[in-house]
């Protein structure tokens, strides 16, 4: 619900930070700081415990670094901060392999629909013909692919039972694996 109230991404951070530290001072039973100050203590909070993760799937550190040795420009294009982006990139030992890393933050969009994605290519000055988008997630494909984005679905069930489900224009191929993509890369016309 407060992903559809919200404006745009600096005004749901905004509510979220402010949400996240009541419900933390509620069960503790402490009365919540001005709003300003709880946005300044949510957001130390988040950068420290972002800070901390490390949660990277096997072989995709491996994978990225290969796809830049290879020559690809890198970008993220996630629902998340730029600044959580950085820590957990960080903390995978490849944020030197990423050009920019979109968050709805940069671009103060929202990850819900098309439009983030033709936010993140207008700021990027990449043509749409020219991405590729990998992810998990086949709404978030089909939005990339509304622009005129190829898409790259990691699912790690069957092939054959994918693509009967799946069938969007722009989709390259599925891999079961992020560290399976440079290969899958190659193997594109």
């Amino acid at each position: 619900m407060r992903l559809w109230a919200a404006g745009d991404y600096n005004d749901f951070q905004h509510t979220y930070l402010i949400d996240w530290l009541s419900g933390m001072c509620a069960l503790l039973n402490i009365p919540r700081p001005p709003d300003e100050e709880s946005v300044l203590l949510a957001e130390r909070a988040n950068n420290w415990i972002t800070s901390q993760v490390r949660a990277d799937f096997p072989g995709a550190a491996d994978a990225i670094r290969l796809l830049w040795r290879q020559g690809h420009i890198l970008y993220t294009a996630s629902g998340e901060s730029s600044s959580d982006l950085e820590n957990y990139l960080g903390n995978m030992g490849v944020r030197d392999c990423f050009t920019r890393l979109y968050g709805g933050d940069l671009i103060n969009t929202l990850k819900a629909g098309p439009d983030f994605y033709e936010k993140l290519l207008a700021d990027s000055g990449v043509l749409p013909a020219d991405a590729i988008v990998v992810d998990d997630n086949v709404k978030v494909l089909k939005w990339a692919a509304q622009v005129g984005m190829r898409v790259v679905l990691v699912s790690d069930r069957s092939e054959q039972r994918i693509s009967s489900e799946v069938v969007m224009e722009g989709l390259l191929c599925t891999i079961d694996s992020l560290a399976k993509l440079p290969a899958a890369l190659d193997k594109l016309p």
